[in-house]
């Protein structure tokens, strides 16, 4: 963890007695014992996000279907699943930014369960990253408007909003007024164009795909080794961020946790595989369409020896014709009497 070194949890109870999920149920074993994360530095990227997916399995409401092998999920559950799969890769981008930066994941805000995907402190200013997982979409943004797959989303008044709460706690725990810059990173998107610099009422926005990060990251300082340094240190507190603390498992067993529930569900999440609704809706299943065959390994070199063969073909088709009706001649001419 760059900034914030990670050790033994700080939380109020050990990390032991907590068994790996699916073995058991996950919110006894955080009842039991009675962990409170007050160090967000112990928060696992995609920790609100696990902790959704956990209490679904708990509830049965995930599950693998032994008969049909189809797996059992609603809506919100896959896109907290895939959610957390595109948090795990830009904390993996984050992680190569140096000491002098601290990378926050899934820091709580408010009451009603919202957290923010990703917060960086570091000199050249605070950021908040929100990550939006679309693989293989098409994304247009420019000025106040953002579309994936030509479908209209508030992505953007929502980070805006985001920042402007991150801005507001970090400033008052802070002592002094803390900018803060909102960042929507896209995840394996198969098309990003942006025509014109984003903002919401005046105040910039950084679209762009999850790869160009560090690029938006990693610019001019703003801020002084002293500011850096109280800015992370009142970020890293749950208290800054929260009035009442809840018990909550620590990040180390939450990705242990969410790594047994992927090895159990994940090969049958991918995008290609059919999957139900838990509970029987009105609107009809959307279920992905069947893939056009891939290309194997290898293939396309067969196929653009195919085609530059062809390319060939016709461009000395016209030469062959021509050395074909000289030699047709030159018969005709033996074989007729002078």
């Amino acid at each position: 963890m760059n900034g914030a070194q990670r050790g033994e949890p700080t939380g109020s109870h050990p990390n032991e007695g907590l068994s790996t999920h699916p073995t058991g149920n996950h919110a006894a074993y955080v009842r039991e014992a009675g962990y409170v994360i007050r160090d967000l530095a112990d928060h696992a990227p995609g920790h609100a996000l696990i902790v959704k997916l956990l209490t679904e399995w708990d509830a049965g409401r995930i599950r693998l279907d032994e008969e049909s092998g189809e797996v059992v999920i609603d809506d919100d559950s896959r896109g907290w699943y895939w959610g957390v799969l595109g948090e795990r890769a830009v904390a993996g981008i984050l992680s190569y930014l140096g000491p002098e930066y601290t990378v926050l994941h899934s820091v709580p805000l408010g009451a009603q369960g919202a957290d923010v995907d990703h917060l960086v402190i570091g000199p050249s200013g605070v950021f908040t990253i929100n990550t939006k997982y679309h693989p293989g979409a098409s994304i247009w943004t420019a000025g106040h408007g953002l579309h994936v797959n030509g479908v209209g989303k508030r992505y953007l008044h929502s980070s805006a909003g985001e920042a402007g709460r991150v801005e507001a706690k970090l400033s008052a725990a802070a002592g002094f007024a803390v900018p803060v810059l909102s960042v929507i990173a896209f995840v394996d998107a198969s098309t990003f164009r942006q025509t014109a610099p984003n903002e919401i009422d005046g105040v910039p926005i950084e679209v762009v795909p999850a790869e160009q990060l560090l690029t938006v990251i990693c610019g001019e300082r703003q801020l002084n080794d002293a500011q850096v340094t109280r800015i992370a240190e009142v970020a890293r507190k749950s208290s800054t961020w929260q009035k009442t603390l809840r018990p909550s498992a620590p990040g180390a067993h939450l990705v242990r946790e969410f790594d047994a529930l992927n090895e159990a569900l994940g090969p049958s999440l991918n995008p290609d595989y059919p999957v139900r609704a838990a509970t029987p809706t009105a609107r009809r299943s959307q279920r992905p369409r069947t893939p056009k065959p891939a290309i194997q390994p290898g293939a396309s070199s067969r196929v653009a020896a195919v085609i530059l063969s062809g390319c060939l073909g016709l461009l000395f088709l016209p030469i062959a014709l021509t050395l074909l009706g000289w030699a047709a001649s030159a018969v005709l001419g033996a074989l007729l009497p002078r």
